[in-house]
């Protein structure tokens, strides 16, 4: 992700030792370089002009890319600091997509094919990423020794009401029925037994070993769980809908070019800046406007959330993530309302189209709204209008992104209390302009700095610090 990413989500003033700086470094490269091997994959496969060797040749790239992205992407993960020794919300399919990219390097006499059925691709289970890696990683290793370094393996990912599998199958030596009948045998190495187990038992894990002399089978198994909030597995449009999509990855945008193939009822629009993309949704009509935005866009100085805040749309939006495990950016996300789809599994959305209009979003009576980061100073504010206007409904935000989440619910005449200083990586300035460009008048910015003489436009009333009740300005409220 862009080096940005987490002024964003924490505080902008913040500053990286060089160890942090170094790690933000290795996991920027690795996404650029999934981002590559994405875009080599789907040139050999739509390319009609390769040879056979061409084509062998670019499929070799496309190995050494994936297990060099994996690998960086690996050691960069060391220092991070996430909650990586939790349970997280994991999706197999990525998991064991991400274990074979390494696998393919080093093994690179093996075939491995791996295919997920019943839309498995969007199933979650709760675990930590890590221990279904190894679980993975090391039943891939057991099958390519089984099979004596050559020929095909497959992974198969599926699920059913209660469980997700994932189904590891090689061609190799057949197991013994005893081996079978006790998976103790199966595997050579106590301590690995013993580890594989032990994460079995602390997820509610299931494995299973099927062998004939045709092919052995070993197959994990885990309780699936409802998928968070924010992750989105297919699409709803209205009809005369406009996709924009932002992304400076051109695979991205030729996978949603796939996508919406000879699809006519919707028109889509690709922009590779956040300039372009607030340009172009600030010129249509907001409510037809659904926004697929990468929030991986590499050396920028901002990133798809400015988009959100400075076109204030509705919040048809759909963020694009390289890592899909990186809980910083999901719960950010799932903060401000907005679905994630992993890159990987672009290819793997649907999408319906309805011929009815957007629905409405119901507004809410509310007469007034205070914004502030400063929790005692907005209670206080607070206090200090309901004492004052008794009969008014107010509604009080500590956050700008709660707020702005739940914009489209608000009349144009509410009025709108906003610090100028919110600890975030907007002002309550640049937020105060977008509101007036969203039609609403009554907007109120409260600061303790002074402007320059036509910093602030007209529409704007200005409340100082300190004194409230300054010339009157709230004195409108009913």
């Amino acid at each position: 992700m862009p080096t940005n990413v987490n002024s964003d989500l924490h505080d902008s003033s913040s500053v990286f030792d060089k160890d942090e700086e170094f790690l933000e470094y290795l996991r920027r490269t690795a996404y650029e370089l999934r981002s590559v091997k994405a875009t080599l994959s789907l040139f050999a496969e739509t390319s009609s002009n390769l040879d056979d060797q061409q084509q062998a040749t670019i499929k070799d790239l496309v190995t050494v890319v994936g297990y060099a992205s994996e690998g960086l992407l690996s050691k960069s993960m060391v220092g991070q600091k996430t909650h990586h020794k939790n349970r997280q919300y994991t999706l197999v399919y990525l998991s064991a997509s991400e274990v074979i990219d390494g696998k393919k390097a080093e093994y690179r006499q093996i075939k491995f094919n791996l295919s997920g059925i019943n839309n498995s691709q969007f199933d979650f289970i709760k675990i930590n990423p890590e221990d279904l890696n190894f679980l993975i990683s090391s039943i891939i290793d057991r099958s390519v020794k089984a099979s004596g370094n050559k020929g095909e393996i497959l992974l198969l990912v599926y699920s059913n009401q209660n469980y997700v599998w994932v189904t590891v199958t090689d061609h190799g030596e057949k197991i013994s029925q005893e081996e079978v009948d006790n998976t103790d045998l199966a595997f050579d190495n106590d301590s690995f037994f013993s580890r594989i187990h032990e994460i079995l038992r602390q997820n509610n894990g299931k494995v299973s070993i099927s062998s004939s002399d045709k092919e052995t089978s070993v197959t994990l198994g885990f309780p699936i769980v409802q998928s968070p909030s924010w992750m989105v597995d297919n699409i709803t449009l209205n009809y005369g809908d406009i996709v924009v999509v932002l992304s400076d990855d051109t695979s991205v945008h030729n996978e949603w070019d796939t996508c919406f193939k000879e699809e006519k009822r919707i028109s889509l629009e690709h922009v590779t800046s956040v300039e372009k993309a607030v340009a172009f949704i600030n010129s249509k009509n907001k409510e037809s406007v659904f926004f697929i935005a990468d929030f991986d866009l590499v050396n920028k100085e901002s990133n798809a959330l400015q988009v959100l805040l400075k076109t204030m749309i509705p919040w048809q939006t759909v963020f694009m993530v390289s890592n899909h495990s990186d809980q910083s950016v999901l719960e950010f996300a799932n903060k401000i309302g907005v679905w994630v789809l992993p890159k990987q599994l672009i290819s793997k959305i649907t999408y319906r189209i309805v011929d009815t209009k957007r629905e409405v979003v119901a507004p809410v009576k509310i007469d007034l709204v205070v914004i502030d980061n400063d929790k005692s100073f907005a209670d206080n504010l607070t206090r200090h209008l309901r004492k004052k206007h008794p009969s008014a409904a107010i509604q009080t935000y500590y956050d700008p992104h709660e707020f702005l989440k739940v914009l489209p619910r608000y009349p144009k005449d509410v009025k709108i209390v906003i610090d100028n200083d919110l600890g975030a990586n907007i002002t309550g300035l640049e937020i105060s302009k977008q509101l007036s460009a969203a039609d609403y008048k009554n907007i109120y910015l409260v600061t303790g700095s002074n402007f320059a003489q036509g910093e602030v436009p007209d529409y704007i009333t200005l409340v100082p610090k300190g004194s409230m009740d300054s010339k009157g300005t709230l004195d409108k409220l009913p």
